[in-house]
């Protein structure tokens, strides 16, 4: 199986959402699978599609067989670098967003019956949440 994370922190590897990507992966390399961690600081993902580096980029998120986007919360919102990259996967329809009953679902293709039930499931607070996590 094969993971692969897109950091959209500015900051790249030193940011802590390169660090925490680093323990993610780090914990699905030693479950055996292989590991992919790109910072997209250190990628040019620009307007012009003929000079930029989106080709590498997309030839790795649809290698993946997981994908993970991280991003630090800057006014409530992703970075400006990761949105970016999302807004260059809109060609694919991937992640194909499914709003029910007030959730967001990220899905590679279709949305089966197994997680639409799941998308029923009343939404938890937060301290329910963190107890749900056994933390």
């Amino acid at each position: 199986m094969k993971f692969t994370a897109f950091n959209g922190s500015p900051a790249g590897e030193k940011s802590a959402a390169g660090r925490m990507l680093g323990v993610f992966l780090a914990g699905a390399a030693c479950a055996g699978a292989e590991t992919e961690l790109y910072h997209l600081g250190d990628y040019s993902i620009g307007q012009c599609v003929q000079h930029d580096d989106m080709e590498k980029l997309l030839r790795a998120y649809q290698s993946a067989d997981v994908v993970c986007l991280d991003s630090p919360v800057y006014s409530w919102n992703m970075t400006a670098l990761l949105k970016n990259f999302a807004d260059r996967l809109i060609p694919f329809k991937s992640p194909l967003l499914t709003e029910q009953a007030g959730y967001e679902f990220a899905a590679q293709g279709e949305v089966t019956a197994e997680p639409r039930t799941q998308l029923d499931a009343p939404l938890m607070s937060a301290a329910e949440y963190v107890q749900f996590l056994g933390m």
